[in-house]
């Protein structure tokens, strides 16, 4: 088997997948995005002062949030809602690459061919990003679709520059979940520790770190640190260092998977 042939068995055997959660994440964002309420500044900034700091951390300030159809793109949707949908995704289509073949005994099978291990994982991986690729297309037309349909226009390299942040920060998901999934060769467990890991950095930067200003010292090492959708939609301000800092920590845990897989024994 060629490498472009698991590239394409891996995409048949994972598209019925990607494209429900393709479908429910448009419906979704067309949904949210059409109700945007475009509040008048001072009543945005009385619900404001009625939601508790926390709560606000957690899921974004309605003063941004309510009164621009941008800022309500960052508060309903790529505050949480996009990454967490498309991460959950991503990890799901790791967690296939090598555990799933591992417990449904195929992974001998897939091995027997004339590939190196390492050819196995680049091809899958290849694939994963090319369905992550095809979902962020869609949903940067479906949120310009759902933008010109509440009637306000739509700015494309703002909606592009977030989607790419989103993107890289489910690749994210995908590398940490394929090293889980290559150390444990268990499917559920790869894909709910990377979301226990994840929702671990999310809670650590957006509510320890303003709890307790010191803990800021070690936000480098926090993929959060440089997820930062709501400088891009509200303030404008995309920085290209944050997006190298999200693929360099997809890197990292990608070629770690590969090396460890090399050197790993299957076990069934």
């Amino acid at each position: 088997m060629t490498g472009k042939e698991l590239i394409l068995n891996f995409l048949k055997r994972n598209s019925k997948l990607s494209l429900i959660v393709t479908i429910i994440m448009a419906l979704i964002i067309l949904l949210l995005v059409t109700i945007f309420p475009n509040m008048p500044a001072d009543n945005a900034v009385n619900v404001s002062n009625s939601w508790p700091q926390i709560m606000k951390d957690l899921f974004g300030d309605p003063v941004y949030g309510f009164t621009d159809i941008y800022g309500w793109l960052y508060l309903q949707i790529f505050h949480i809602t996009y990454w967490l949908a498309f991460g959950l995704l991503g990890a799901i289509l790791a967690a296939h690459i090598v555990a799933k073949e591992v417990e449904e005994n195929t992974i001998d099978i897939l091995l027997s061919y004339p590939i190196t291990r390492s050819s196995l994982v680049i091809s899958r991986i290849i694939t994963v990003t090319i369905i992550m690729i095809i979902v962020t297309i869609g949903m940067i037309f479906i949120c310009a679709v759902g933008i010109l349909i509440a009637g306000y226009p739509v700015y494309m390299i703002l909606i592009i520059q977030v989607s790419l942040a989103g993107f890289l920060l489910s690749m994210i998901f995908v590398s940490i979940s394929l090293f889980i999934s290559i150390w444990a060769f268990q499917q559920t467990l790869s894909v709910f520790f990377t979301l226990g890991v994840m929702g671990f950095f999310f809670m650590y930067e957006e509510v320890l770190v303003k709890l307790h200003p010191f803990l800021d010292k070690l936000s480098f090492f926090n993929p959060f640190h440089y997820y930062q959708p709501g400088e891009i939609l509200i303030h404008k301000s995309f920085s290209i260092r944050n997006s190298i800092c999200m693929l360099a920590y997809f890197l990292f845990f990608f070629i770690l998977s590969l090396l460890f897989f090399n050197r790993r024994d299957i076990t069934q």
